[in-house]
């Protein structure tokens, strides 16, 4: 539950800190729903906390009982609510959404239904919620800081803050921000682009293209920055940038910018340019806070900043290497190897980045935390470390399309459909996770099954980057339509997609990207099953750790040898698929009585599955549903000013790939022919008047 190993089990040296530890963990509320619940719950969202509210008739509520129980040292439940109970009219306020396989959106909050029973029980440092079917099945069993129909003044004054860092949820993108945000950035990339037709179709030999860095400056100081100085700031400050912080980062990247006018800089190192004057604002951050963080550390702080450096614009170079690669070999006549490549390359270097994230992390931050306090201050969770996992899934899918794209407009031929084929295929494989099930089996054959975890087992990192696809992947689409409108603009429409070819490739990727988000989050094709070599694996974990995949809990010790504990769950004669009720004696039985060696430390595990793919997996060796860890538990919605920024940078990634493929002159409209040769220049350099 905290950061350290000692920690998680329990073992704890004050009353009052095992108190918090069940705070971080979740703020359970149960009330009617109305202004104080409201109140509560979204002080606790600000806060950047877990929440569950259950939703009452209020104090008058037969159904609900409020127990005091002396001992219950070290009980830790984290049975969450099933998606069958919906979601309630304060957690559809609260932007709660429908948990998926591996992640959850936002808050739990439900309402208890009719014929079920909710037994509150408070012990000595930790409360524990417990809620039962008409039968007496458990439907949900969690631990934390509990609340009971609390006023208003309880509302608003209850300490509903976060100590320890590592217990946060990860944050992510949302619908609601999402789609406008790429509504105002395809309008303001339709107006750029015309702008820079207009001005690069009159300039002449010699002339200072002071308009393309004007444009760009604007784009970062309006909308990109916002993205680096939020990660950078929280990276080696610790904390949220003030709007000053802000104001000065997006003065310092446009200064950058506008200086570096003479040297006549490719839209691609513009931005490198943009990123390096954004850095002044996290480092007066930095120098000003000082005093809130006694125990943070220059060195240890700067070395994730390099990190996330390293991971973020690390990431943007390395894809857009994979891009120029491409398009050489479509321009050689490779067409046929080129095919192949793209999805494999970017595959692999997505993934590598990936593995890097979750290494990074736990090195230079949890690791750190563990062994010397967090000497990396902060919340490091909801914008810091995600956006590592951003910047590889959104650089590589805008990779791909671009190279596909470009190699359209190149060639006009139509050999980039098996390279988009493929790239379904092994997209819907990673996503699902059978690409890594087949990778596992395949180490486990050869070495053993705990040298296949080691290697191969997937992690909290690697499903937050699933997660992610489900947003990221629409991201490229806007730089490319903002093209094709301009172009339609300022040279007529028969200009605009540049070939049949060319505009076939931007249909269909966006028709695939809809059928592959539409058959991952429906579960159209089966997600793979897990064997008991990962739930041996991840027991030995903790609940602070990211890179924990599935929840831990600390219960009475059952006796079996089977690691699924089919017996807890096995159907009687009533068709009830929840847990027996004999084997909730833990949350009923005096604590008193109970030894520490009678409680264990064990994976948390739902209820049997009953849909057509659970029955697959069952038949493969997953008979039971498993509950993810915390931090894919409650995933947080990033401000709108951060997803706005993050699309940005795709954006810019993008059409700053098009010039380098196509040729700056030729994508607006100024050459008669695609770029053959000086790609490499033209990656740094780009000259007055556009050539190519």
């Amino acid at each position: 539950m905290a950061s350290s190993s000692k920690i998680n089990k329990f073992e704890v040296e004050s009353a009052s800190e095992t108190t918090w530890q069940y705070a971080d963990a979740c703020l359970i509320v149960v009330g009617c729903g109305e202004e104080a619940d409201e109140v509560l719950a979204r002080r606790r969202l600000e806060a950047g906390g877990r929440l569950c509210h259950i939703t009452t008739a209020g104090p008058e509520d037969a159904r609900v009982r409020v127990s005091d129980t002396d001992g219950g040292e070290g009980f830790f439940f984290w049975l969450t609510p099933p998606a069958s109970v919906g979601i309630s009219s304060l957690g559809r306020k609260l932007c709660a959404k429908v948990r998926r396989y591996w992640t959850k959106d936002g808050p739990d909050a439900f309402e208890l239904p009719a014929d079920h029973s909710l037994l509150v029980m408070r012990c000595n440092h930790g409360d524990h919620v417990y809620v039962t079917d008409g039968q007496g099945f458990a439907v949900c069993a969690m631990s934390g800081q509990v609340v009971v129909d609390p006023d208003i003044a309880t509302a608003k004054t209850l300490d509903v803050g976060v100590r320890d860092q590592d217990s946060r949820s990860f944050g992510t993108f949302s619908w609601r921000f999402v789609i406008p945000a790429q509504l105002l950035l395809l309008v303001w990339q339709v107006g750029k682009m015309l702008l820079s037709i207009h001005h690069e179709m009159l300039a002449s030999e010699g002339a200072m293209p002071w308009w393309r860095n004007l444009l760009m400056a604007l784009t970062w100081a309006l909308v990109c920055q916002a993205i680096c100085t939020e990660m950078l700031t929280y990276a080696i400050a610790g904390e949220k940038p003030s709007g000053t912080i802000l104001q000065v980062s997006s003065m310092a990247a446009a200064m950058a910018i506008l200086a570096a006018t003479p040297l006549e800089f490719s839209d691609f190192i513009l931005c490198v340019v943009g990123l390096g004057g954004a850095l002044v604002g996290p480092i007066i951050s930095y120098v000003t806070s000082r005093h809130k963080f006694p125990q943070r550390r220059f060195l240890s702080s700067l070395l994730w900043t390099i990190g996330q450096l390293a991971g973020t614009a690390g990431c943007y170079v390395l894809m857009g290497a994979v891009g120029l690669v491409y398009a050489l070999l479509i321009e050689g006549g490779f067409a046929a190897v080129a095919s192949i490549y793209l999805p494999f390359a970017t595959a692999f270097a997505e993934l590598g980045m990936i593995i890097y994230t979750r290494k990074a992390y736990d090195k230079l931050v949890f690791s750190a935390r563990q062994s010397h306090g967090h000497v990396v201050a902060g919340d490091q969770l909801g914008i810091a470390a995600a956006a590592l996992v951003f910047s590889a899934h959104g650089f590589a899918e805008a990779t791909r399309l671009v190279a596909t794209f470009a190699g359209a407009v190149s060639s006009g031929g139509y050999s980039w459909i098996p390279t988009s084929c493929l790239s379904l295929a092994l997209n819907l494989s990673a996503r699902l996770g059978w690409s890594r099930f087949l990778i596992i089996q395949t180490i486990k054959k050869l070495f053993g099954g705990p040298a296949a975890m080691a290697i191969a087992a997937p992690s909290g990192w690697s499903k937050l980057h699933d997660e992610m696809k489900i947003y990221a992947g629409y991201f490229r689409f806007l730089t490319v339509l903002a093209l094709v409108i301009a172009r339609g603009i300022a040279h007529g429409m028969q200009a605009s997609t540049f070939n049949l070819s060319a505009a076939c490739v931007l249909v269909t990727a966006m028709v695939l990207e809809v059928v592959e988000d539409q058959i991952v989050v429906n579960e159209l094709l089966p997600v793979n099953p897990v064997g008991p070599g990962l739930l041996k694996a991840e027991a030995k974990g903790s609940n602070a750790n990211p890179a924990q995949l599935l929840a831990l809990e600390h219960r009475i010790h059952f006796p079996s040898t089977d690691p699924w504990r089919v017996q807890e769950v096995q159907p009687p004669a009533t068709g009830s698929h929840g847990p027996r009720k004999s084997m909730t004696k833990d949350l009923t039985a005096d604590f008193a009585e109970l030894e520490p060696e009678d409680q264990e430390w064990r994976v948390c595990l739902g209820p049997l599955e009953d849909s057509r793919w659970a029955r697959l997996r069952r038949k493969m060796g997953q008979p039971r549903s498993l509950i993810t860890s915390f931090a894919l538990h409650g995933l947080r919605e990033m401000p709108f000013h951060c997803q706005l920024a993050f699309i940005g940078v795709v954006c810019e990634y993008t059409a700053a790939l098009l010039a380098m493929l196509l040729g700056p002159g030729y994508m607006r409209g100024l050459s008669a022919a695609p770029m053959t040769e000086g790609r490499i220049v033209a990656l740094f350099f780009w000259p007055v008047p556009l050539k190519g």
